[in-house]
């Protein structure tokens, strides 16, 4: 990973690339249309050591997924140590925290949106070759926890423990059981819920 990194890198900085290194080898390889930007942000996502070692090492950004509010301040404790080791800024480092979103003015309907998905999710990772990985089966079972699902004041409150644990971004996927749900929650958040957040 941490080789393509420094390649994409490359890629996007040089007319013309070329890397030798343990597992890549590239010779004067060119990429078009280069990035208007110098450097677009390279996120990484995981919670184990190594990747947040990589996020504090060599990311614009750490992308965390599925994380309680003390879990995204415990990851970012361990980035900020490992960052301060690097001689990197913390302040550079973007913490962005993704949730699903499940929204209405009554909780048990917003729970009823989100539960075909929440079910499917824990049935994939039940599923999984590293279901017995403690990262993986840590999530079965607490989707509710992780994931923005009830009414406007219960999404504000949880969002708020986010940005208190150190979110400076959040991801929102909504889910529902129909398309007209789904945009029914997007309406519902916008009004109820974003105008509270600028």
């Amino acid at each position: 990973m941490d080789e393509w990194i420094d390649v994409i890198r490359g890629l996007w900085l040089e007319s013309k690339y070329s890397h030798q290194g343990e597992f890549i080898k590239i010779v004067e390889a060119e990429v078009f249309p280069k990035p208007l930007q110098q450097l677009p942000p390279i996120w990484i996502g995981g919670t184990s050591k190594r990747a947040l070692q990589r996020v504090a090492r060599r990311g614009d950004g750490w992308l965390a997924i599925w994380l309680s509010p003390a879990e995204l301040r415990d990851g970012k404790a361990v980035i900020l140590d490992f960052a301060a080791n690097y001689g990197r800024d913390l302040e550079r480092i973007t913490i962005c925290s993704e949730h699903w979103l499940a929204i209405d003015t009554n909780t048990a309907r917003a729970l009823q949106r989100s539960e075909a998905t929440r079910k499917q999710f824990s049935a994939y990772l039940s599923a999984l070759p590293s279901a017995s990985d403690d990262n993986v089966a840590s999530l079965e079972g607490r989707e509710d926890e992780y994931s923005l699902v009830g009414d406007a004041q219960t999404i504000l409150s949880k969002l708020s423990l986010y940005r208190d644990a150190g979110a400076d971004l959040v991801i929102i996927r909504v889910i529902g059981r129909s398309v007209s749900e789904v945009i029914d929650s997007l309406q519902m958040f916008k009004k109820e819920v974003m105008i509270h957040l600028q």
